[in-house]
């Protein structure tokens, strides 16, 4: 079973940024700022079994012009194995940590694939808009 807590010191922060490289050399900085931690809507999550981190992942609540979401990232696995059972266990941890928030993400190949075996629906491919280094 996938026992899901709350990172909430640098220390931890910076354990669970090292299995989310998983094994890739790590940046010489690190990707998530210990400030993240403050902020009272993102929650980083790191999955333990048997005392071990397994995996991880990042909810994060914003308002939208319908109420608020949460938006599922970062979703990881230590092991192969483990990554379509970490994406549905923290699909269903979001429920604890952001009740009564529906659940949004930008998955892809099999992380949508385990979204739909969630219950999540497919709206249509994402686009992005970005704006010309010279406008």
């Amino acid at each position: 079973a996938w026992r899901w807590a709350a990172v909430r010191t640098p220390v931890e922060l910076a354990a669970w940024e090292s299995a989310w490289c998983q094994g890739e050399d790590a940046p010489d900085t690190a990707t998530f700022a210990p400030a993240l931690l403050q902020d009272p809507n993102i929650f980083i999550l790191a999955a333990q079994r048997g005392g071990a981190l397994v995996g991880g992942g990042i909810l994060y609540r914003t308002a939208t012009l319908y109420g608020a979401v949460v938006g599922i990232s970062n979703t990881f696995a230590c092991s192969d194995d483990d990554a379509r059972a970490c994406w549905l266990a923290l699909a269903d941890a979001a429920a604890r940590f952001a009740p009564d928030c529906p659940l949004v993400g930008y998955e892809a190949g099999n992380e949508l694939a385990w979204a739909m075996d969630a219950c999540f629906t497919a709206l249509g491919p994402l686009r992005v808009w970005a704006r010309s280094p010279e406008s």
